[in-house]
């Protein structure tokens, strides 16, 4: 089963609420992986409203976005990447700012 996440957007004076539909593939690669579902919506969010160009999303427009199961596992392969980075490093004596 899908699960809806709210999440609060301020910017200035202005306030939205937006959805986030996790579907249930998604949920399963992210506890598959023991991935903090929570957190991923919110750097999801995040991420969305970063982009820019013809196909960004508009929160005023749209209200809702959703991780589908094929976006949970792209995330997943970029959060393992990212450990698997600051493990190198660590093991080279660098450290993670």
């Amino acid at each position: 089963m899908a699960v809806l996440y709210p999440v609060d957007l301020k910017s200035g004076q202005g306030a939205k609420r937006v959805w986030v539909e996790v579907t249930t593939l998604a949920s399963m690669a992210f506890d598959y992986r023991k991935l903090n579902e929570k957190s991923i919506v919110k750097e999801f969010v995040a991420e969305q409203l970063s982009k820019g160009g013809a196909s960004y999303w508009n929160p005023e427009r749209s209200e809702r976005l959703e991780i589908s199961g094929d976006m949970a596992e792209y995330i997943a392969s970029r959060d393992r990447q990212s450990n698997r980075n600051v493990f190198i490093g660590a093991r080279n004596g660098e450290r993670e700012i």
